[in-house]
């Protein structure tokens, strides 16, 4: 179904704008110490 493919799609394309936002965040915070 069409339809599941795109939402499967989706949530991997969140997972991956979160996973890189995760490693900006924490990137981020080192700097500030």
């Amino acid at each position: 179904d069409d339809n599941v493919l795109c939402n499967a799609n989706s949530i991997g394309h969140h997972l991956i704008i979160t996973r890189q936002y995760n490693l900006t965040l924490s990137q981020w915070l080192l700097t500030r110490q």
